[in-house]
């Protein structure tokens, strides 16, 4: 079983990871230049080619799902360091009162 404060540490890493690659240029780069070309490709295609737009649609809303698994592993890092700060004080505040 993992150490509770360990597993901390590593939801802290994962999100600080997961924010490195949401704020890498290149990677938003990725992300939006996929996004346009998706929806360019949807935009050409013929009407009556309702099966290739269901595709398209289907890979817009996975590329979504990257970047939502993405942000939600970042926002878990930010509410563990949260939680590991206000440990902290809570240990430090318990020192105080007993020396």
């Amino acid at each position: 079983m993992i150490d509770p404060e360990q597993k901390l540490l590593q939801e802290m890493d994962r999100g600080q990871q997961a924010r490195d690659l949401l704020e890498h240029p290149l990677m938003q780069e990725a992300f939006s230049t996929i996004r346009e070309t998706y929806l360019a490709q949807w935009e050409s295609s013929p009407a009556r080619d309702s099966e290739g737009r269901e595709k398209i649609w289907t890979y817009l809303k996975q590329l979504e799902m990257v970047k939502a698994h993405l942000m939600t592993t970042m926002e878990t890092g930010r509410m563990a360091t949260e939680q590991r700060s206000l440990m902290e004080r809570m240990k430090a505040g318990l020192r105080s009162r007993i020396a």
